[in-house]
């Protein structure tokens, strides 16, 4: 009888255990899935990292470069190392428009300091193309993906209306972005007369709203305008633009026009 008593309560015991045995067993499949899909990312941070530190070298080793009248192109090891931390980043998390943003730049800085429409860089301004594609895709509004998919296009000489689109889905999307606004005007300060009529406004009405944007909200300064004006003027494009632009506008005809301007 004992014995009969020790196996029925071992058979209550096994029926209440197995239950809990499955639940640990889901808790840790769900404890192993996140504690892989943090590593993932982590490793997707540190290549990314990698990355990003190449391109930043490579945009100011070209500023330098154009300072001293040079053409620099990155380093082929250099580059492929990039590219290879890169492709990791987005490997690892393909549902991260940073890491197509970051694959993307990575191949329209492997010829940073080339003329626009150079044949040699050609193919990696259209592989770069497609990856900002992408990640607009992932990522519709944010304007910096359509800002630096409008830049490749340029330097392809794709002035078309999808080059427009992208330039107005970067104005919709961040209105007042000063770096919007600086970008946009300054890849088509060199193009005013070779853009499509309805792409040239787009451009012009987009310089006259951020030179004169000079306060904030509550009326303080804000280097932004002037910013703005300052690229035209390093670019000596002041007769070109004031003949583009109306002088209704009494700050824009001061700034035409400096002796008009106070004090």
């Amino acid at each position: 009888m004992a014995e009969h008593r020790r196996r029925r309560s071992r058979r209550e015991s096994e029926v209440v255990l197995r239950p809990l045995d499955w639940r640990w067993l889901l808790l840790a499949g769900f404890g192993l899935v996140f504690l892989l899909w943090a590593l993932a990312w982590g490793v997707a941070d540190v290549a990314a990292y990698r990355a990003r530190v190449w391109t930043e070298t490579w945009a100011n080793q070209d500023q330098l470069a154009l300072r001293r009248g040079l053409l620099y192109v990155p380093a082929e090891k250099d580059w492929q190392e990039a590219l290879s931390a890169a492709e990791l980043a987005q490997k690892l998390a393909p549902r991260a428009a940073d890491y197509e943003d970051l694959l993307a730049h990575v191949y329209a800085s492997r010829h940073i300091g080339a003329a626009d429409g150079d044949a040699q860089a050609m193919p990696y301004w259209q592989q770069a193309e497609v990856h900002y594609r992408r990640a607009i895709a992932l990522r519709p509004t944010w304007p910096y993906s359509y800002v630096a998919l409008a830049q490749v296009q340029r330097r392809m000489h794709r002035l078309d209306r999808d080059y427009e689109h992208n330039l107005r889905q970067a104005l919709h999307y961040g209105p007042w972005e000063p770096a919007i606004h600086m970008a946009i005007v300054d890849m088509n300060l060199d193009l005013l007369a070779q853009l499509q009529p309805s792409t040239r406004q787009l451009v012009l009405d987009t310089l006259r709203r951020g030179q004169a944007w000079t306060t904030d909200s509550k009326g303080g300064a804000v280097p932004y305008g002037d910013r703005l004006w300052a690229r035209v003027v390093q670019r000596h494009k002041q007769f070109v633009v004031c003949g583009w632009l109306s002088q209704d506008d009494l700050q824009l005809r001061a700034r035409c026009n400096p002796a008009l301007a106070p004090g």
